[in-house]
């Protein structure tokens, strides 16, 4: 049965719910960029609205969850950010989309790049010993090579968008007023 709040509602609880994790958590460096994507999502959603849409946006289509980057699905199960939600007790729903602070993308974007950067790593190393012995696997080298290059061109893509998310992070670090904190926490005045 779906949950008879609207969106914003919803979202708005999930701010609420944030606000009252104990400190020490699970995934705590995570809630303050949280927050501030469910703070800009909301002022996305208000009426006569003149904020740009995010670079990063999140949202389950057909059933599996997608992070994009502008137009652009990332090659990533962004898992950890559905724990979060889940966590905070927000469960989007189809056409449903969650803007993304810079941080919070670097924060899912950070472990797919290490893991994927690892398992380059193990595809060139096997390509080597592939290609180094006398009776060498012609389908073997070619099925590795095939690997590294995909791998590669994933990384590439991967650590684009982290730096992307970056330098959104850095630019909304850099406004007049500070990013959008949390209550509680004091914001620089003007």
């Amino acid at each position: 049965m779906p949950d008879p709040l609207t969106f914003v509602e919803r979202m708005k609880k999930g701010l609420l719910s944030i606000e009252q994790q104990v400190p020490g958590g699970c995934d705590e460096e995570a809630l303050e960029p949280l927050y501030l994507s469910l703070e800009r999502t909301i002022a996305r959603l208000a009426p006569g609205n003149s904020l740009t849409p995010a670079a990063f946006r999140f949202q389950v289509t057909g059933g599996k969850a997608l992070l994009f980057q502008g137009n652009e699905a990332l090659p990533l199960e962004p898992t950890r950010l559905l724990q979060l939600l889940n966590a905070i007790q927000l469960n989007l729903q189809p056409g449903e989309i969650l803007e993304l602070d810079g941080a919070l993308a670097a924060w899912l974007l950070r472990p797919e790049i290490n893991v994927t950067d690892t398992n380059l790593r193990q595809a060139d190393t096997s390509l080597r010993t592939i290609k180094t012995g006398r009776d060498r696997d012609h389908a073997a080298a070619q099925s590795a090579e095939s690997t590294k290059v995909r791998l590669r061109s994933r990384l590439t893509q991967l650590v684009s968008a982290l730096q992307s998310a970056q330098r959104e992070t850095e630019k909304n670090s850099s406004t007049p007023n500070g990013p959008l904190k949390p209550p509680g926490e004091s914001t620089p005045a003007s």
